[in-house]
């Protein structure tokens, strides 16, 4: 039911976001009345710092953990600091009075909107 209402909006450019960067966008700025989020949802937002001290931040598979080198001294970087970035964005919705929906991939519905980044929120107001 509830990816029903969200393709119907999207389908008509309505109150909907998807995709990480614009879900975050709109729970920064308050605007989203519930957020989705698919059982296959699986980054981390990661701290990672290299042997000579650089460090850097990225939102990272957990396969792609282990592979990430500086782009200073091209050293293999290691995760100093690691959550996962569904828990952030839920924290991050519940600060701002949102509902959390954990979408599940069994039906054709969950699977299409996984496949579309498996994030994305029913909006207070189109932004």
């Amino acid at each position: 039911e509830v990816l029903e209402k969200f393709f119907t909006e999207l389908k008509k450019d309505g109150k909907v976001v998807y995709g990480l960067e614009n879900t975050a966008r709109a729970l920064e700025n308050g605007s989203v009345e519930s957020l989705l989020i698919s059982e296959g949802f699986n980054l981390w937002r990661a701290k990672l710092r290299c042997q000579s001290g650089h460090e850097t931040e990225a939102n990272l598979t957990e396969f792609e953990l282990d592979k990430q080198s500086c782009g200073i001294c091209k050293t293999k970087l290691s995760a100093s600091e690691k959550k996962e970035l569904s828990e952030i964005l839920t924290e991050k919705a519940i600060e701002f009075g949102a509902k959390v929906e954990l979408i599940s991939t069994d039906t054709r519905e969950g699977k299409q909107f996984r496949e579309i980044g498996g994030i994305g929120a029913m909006l207070r107001y189109k932004i």
